[in-house]
């Protein structure tokens, strides 16, 4: 059976009964592709304002799934809305109150071999596990094949680094400045490290300094310099705002 257009109906306590597959569209032609199995299927979005509950069947919808109250899929629910290097997606709304989340949501999708977990909206924090870094199997067997991953950028000039950046490795042939990205824009224990991987440092110095124009400190200073061959030092924001050495 194949509706055309908006469906609506009454909270009555009357039930109708459809053999086969319901089909919700805006236009009566060019159906995508329907799963056989499928007991529901919207071309296009589905929104609720009360709860959704679906105990049997498949339910498929090609558009956004929206419900201002519970979402419930007695089965699987899946997302279908790939294309290129993005798979499927769910977003979260944040919390109202006490919470320093920039983005209007939270979002987890998948890219390419990556599983993403992050604010919908500048500045985008968030982070990823590469599935092809994990064992094979699941639950007790779902594990990190070579240890945790964090992000890693080489650099052999001056750099400012983002509140993506984790690990910076230094591979200079001159004095090198390396500045934090501003405290405000780091979560509570969020670490960096910068290396000497040139092992150059003692000839020319590696200056780690505070985001510039910020009022922000690293242990009570504007900056450190690394001055030792194949030195390194490691910064955490803490919970006050500011950054320190451990």
């Amino acid at each position: 059976m194949a509706l055309v257009g908006t469906v609506s109906g009454s909270n009555g306590t009357s039930n109708t009964a459809i053999t086969g597959t319901l089909v919700v569209a805006n236009t009566n032609t060019n159906f995508p592709s329907i799963p056989s199995d499928a007991l529901l299927f919207v071309s296009g979005n589905l929104s609720s304002n009360t709860s959704m509950a679906v105990f049997g069947g498949r339910v498929v919808v090609s558009g956004t799934l929206t419900g201002s109250s519970d979402v419930i899929a007695g089965g699987t629910l899946i997302s279908i809305n790939s294309s290129g290097d993005e798979g499927g997606e769910i977003r979260l709304e944040k919390p109202v109150t006490n919470t320093f989340i920039s983005g209007s949501s939270i979002t987890i999708d998948v890219y390419q071999n990556k599983l993403r977990i992050f604010e919908t909206g500048s500045p985008f924090k968030g982070g990823f596990w590469n599935i092809g870094d994990f064992a094979s199997g699941v639950g007790t067997n779902l594990r990190a094949a070579g240890g945790s991953q964090y992000s890693y950028r080489s650099v052999s000039a001056d750099d400012t680094m983002t509140s993506t950046d984790a690990i910076i490795g230094c591979n200079h042939s001159a004095a090198i400045t390396i500045k934090l990205p501003l405290a405000s824009d780091c979560g509570a224990g969020q670490f960096f490290i910068i290396k000497d991987e040139a092992g150059q440092a003692a000839t020319y110095n590696i200056i780690v300094s505070k985001s510039f124009g910020s009022s922000d400190t690293i242990d009570g200073k504007d900056a450190y310099t690394l001055t030792a061959v194949s030195s390194s030092i490691t910064i955490y924001r803490g919970g006050t705002g500011k950054f320190f050495i451990t």
